[in-house]
């Protein structure tokens, strides 16, 4: 892993010890610690639901003295919805929302995403979620991102708090969302 780059593969790897407050032991999952690899043929389909609702307070880009950077004083955010699986076959499954023009303050989406993935040996610890907050206009790099591994989310409405590149938490800044996670062959809950 290259510590120097903060990149996809190092907020994930960031992200997953966030989950015991960053004692910084985990176990692998059980399907990588048994010396039987019948259970990595174990494969079962789930579908995950998650609604942007809002975000609130998407900080703008910053220069490389880390001062904001004021071109208009207004952004056109969206969110990038990605779902990274261990199965690496299927890719990461990536939506993107509509931008809300002129709106970073307070940004309403209200849009559903409904992502069907393939969860390999019950590896839900290996299975991450990236939001990333995108300017419509300059969306080459996030303003602001949440990753967590699925075993970490709970359902339901929850507030999602935001981070810069180099994974440090905004104050303010969140997103807003519902989420649900249900097997493939059941209908949606409402």
């Amino acid at each position: 892993m290259n510590w120097q780059t903060i990149d996809l593969g190092n907020i994930m790897n960031q992200s997953m010890f966030l989950r015991n407050r960053r004692a910084g032991y985990l176990l692998k999952p059980e399907a990588l610690r048994v010396k039987d690899k019948e259970l990595l043929a174990k494969k079962t389909e789930h579908i995950l639901e998650i609604t942007i609702i809002s975000a609130q307070q998407i900080p703008r880009k910053r220069d490389e003295n880390g001062r904001e950077i004021i071109k208009d004083g207004l952004i056109d955010p969206l969110v990038e919805v990605s779902l990274h699986t261990p199965d690496l076959s299927a890719g990461p499954r990536t939506y993107r929302t509509t931008a809300i023009p002129n709106n970073g303050f307070n940004p309403v989406w209200e849009e559903t995403v409904s992502i069907p993935f393939t969860c390999t040996a019950d590896m839900w610890d290996l299975t991450f979620l990236r939001l990333a907050v995108l300017d419509d206009e300059d969306d080459d790099e996030p303003l602001a991102v949440y990753c967590s591994p699925l075993v970490s989310l709970r359902k339901g409405y929850r507030h999602l708090p935001l981070h810069d590149l180099q994974f440090s938490q905004y104050l303010f800044s969140s997103l807003f969302v519902h989420i649900s996670l249900r097997p493939a062959h059941s209908p949606p809950q409402p």
